[in-house]
């Protein structure tokens, strides 16, 4: 048989399918997953979200301020993969929240519309429950300026290991 990406959250699978699932057989297979798609808001102010796996799907935001998980409340894990986009607001009030896993090169990621750095504005602001980031580039990917890394990290009482290379020494000292 043909094989197909495999999902822990049904709630997740569901949005993923209105994007990917380009032959409408209720499956996502690893070729269509390797399609580029734009994710906008259809995950934002989703309370049945628990789990989203972007290991194998292929993404970007609609821009860099993205609120793509914004008030997910009961979002609880996120695993980015090789291909996606990554940016302000991301998971703003998701309090639910305890873990993310960004891929560990980011040259295949999505940066500003100049393509020179990221938003982090408030992108994890209120996010109560997180426990844990790992956030490993192999590349210098450095924040755009100070005014788009205010309140990165603002509200995380349960942050307990963040690993970020020292280019991003700055979300330390404007982020929290």
């Amino acid at each position: 048989g043909i094989g197909v990406l495999e999902f822990n959250d049904d709630e997740f699978k569901r949005i993923a399918l209105t994007f990917w699932d380009t032959n409408n057989d209720g499956e996502i297979s690893p070729e269509e997953g390797k399609v580029t798609k734009m994710i906008q808001n259809q995950f934002e102010n989703n309370t049945i979200l628990v789990e989203a796996d972007f290991s194998e799907l292929n993404f970007y935001n609609r821009y860099n301020a993205a609120n793509t998980f914004r008030g997910c409340v009961n979002l609880k894990k996120v695993l980015f993969g090789e291909f996606g986009g990554f940016g302000a607001g991301e998971f703003q009030g998701c309090s639910s929240l305890e873990e993310v896993v960004i891929p560990d090169d980011l040259s295949n990621y999505k940066m500003d519309s100049n393509g020179i750095g990221t938003n982090w504005g408030s992108a994890f602001r209120n996010c109560t429950s997180l426990k844990r980031v790992d956030f490993l580039p192999k590349i210098n990917v450095n924040p755009i300026d100070s005014a788009n890394i205010n309140d990165c990290f603002y509200g995380c009482s349960s942050l307990e290991y963040i690993d970020v290379p020292e280019s991003f020494n700055y979300l330390f000292e404007k982020g929290f």
